[in-house]
């Protein structure tokens, strides 16, 4: 089963010369369907960024249009938190090398 498992690819732990952890956040990115570039309409699985990416993305623009729903403008570090705060904690408790 692919849930909750990072792909193999996904980077992970400190980033270069830094002792700051990453990921910030997991997304789905393993075997995700989508449509096939040039095809119209035919399906293709596919994993990396390309495919986790939009998730956070949409997330963060619901996070966004919500707040503006409320009259309440947030900046992308408030979404950022937001989100973080928000999120499955997976793996070990707290930030961790793996998911974040």
């Amino acid at each position: 089963e692919l849930a909750n498992n990072l792909n193999e690819g996904s980077s992970r732990g400190p980033s270069l010369g830094s002792v700051a952890l990453k990921p910030d956040l997991a997304a789905p990115g393993s075997s995700i369907h989508s449509v096939q570039a040039g095809s119209g309409s035919s399906g293709v699985d596919q994993s990396g960024t390309s495919m986790s990416s939009p998730h956070v993305a949409g997330a963060a623009a619901l996070v966004y249009q919500y707040a503006l729903a409320g009259n309440t403008k947030l900046t992308p570090g408030q979404v950022a938190s937001i989100l973080k705060q928000s999120a499955d904690d997976l793996g070990a408790p707290g930030v961790d090398q793996v998911y974040g």
